[in-house]
């Protein structure tokens, strides 16, 4: 028994071990910044095949005031020119207009794996890097009868970094393209009529700054 005991926390120990050297070998950034929506509110109809109904909806929305953006990433240093790793956040969007006219708050959290890659060196401690993400915007925002989910998201950035006393800074511009999956809920006033939800795409498209810190 003390041997199987001592087994298992030499075990513990080395894989506890195992782990910082692992978290050791990664780089960490943290970055603020704010987002402005591009393009025009559009609107499509989506028509049902079941109920004779058709509404209307967005098919690109705009935020109505600027997103404030905050970002984490953890990266691994795959050489000198190339980082791959994964990036999370949040967006917080103020003062939106719901279905009812009321203006409120709320978050979306985006999920992405995220690469960059140094394009130019400008001087010894100055480098321009270009970064690519692609992942998932989580949001499950609902105001019967339309609901706002989870989709796809997208972006493109191009940043330059300072070496500043031991430390990186660097601030970055870029463009985010989001896929929010929607839909109506339709619920029946007559009883030949069956209660159903309508699904569509909602597009959202931003540019963005920000600035940051190599932790």
């Amino acid at each position: 028994m003390r041997l199987l005991l001592t087994a298992c926390i030499i075990f513990i120990l080395s894989s506890f071990n195992a782990a910082s050297q692992v978290f050791k070998k990664l780089n960490y950034q943290a970055e603020g910044g704010i987002a402005i929506s591009v393009g025009a509110n559009t609107f499509g109809d989506i028509e049902s095949t079941i109920n004779p109904l058709t509404t209307q909806h967005h098919k690109h929305k705009r935020f109505r005031v600027p997103t404030m953006r905050i970002r984490g990433f953890v990266y691994k240093t795959l050489n000198d020119r190339f980082n791959l790793g994964l990036k999370t956040g949040i967006d917080v969007h103020y003062l939106e207009r719901n279905w009812y006219g009321e203006y409120e708050t709320n978050v979306s959290v985006p999920v992405q794996l995220f690469s960059e890659i140094r394009m130019i060196r400008i001087k010894k401690n100055r480098s321009v890097f270009a970064g690519a993400g692609f992942g998932w915007n989580l949001k499950n925002l609902v105001h019967e009868p339309f609901a706002e989910r989870s989709g796809i998201l997208a972006s493109f950035e191009i940043s330059c970094n300072n070496n500043l006393e031991r430390k990186s800074f660097y601030y970055k511009i870029g463009f985010e393209y989001c896929e929010e999956n929607s839909s109506y809920h339709f619920i029946p006033d007559q009883s030949w009529e069956k209660e159903e939800f309508l699904k569509y795409k909602q597009h959202r498209k931003q540019l963005y700054i920000a600035a940051g810190i190599n932790l």
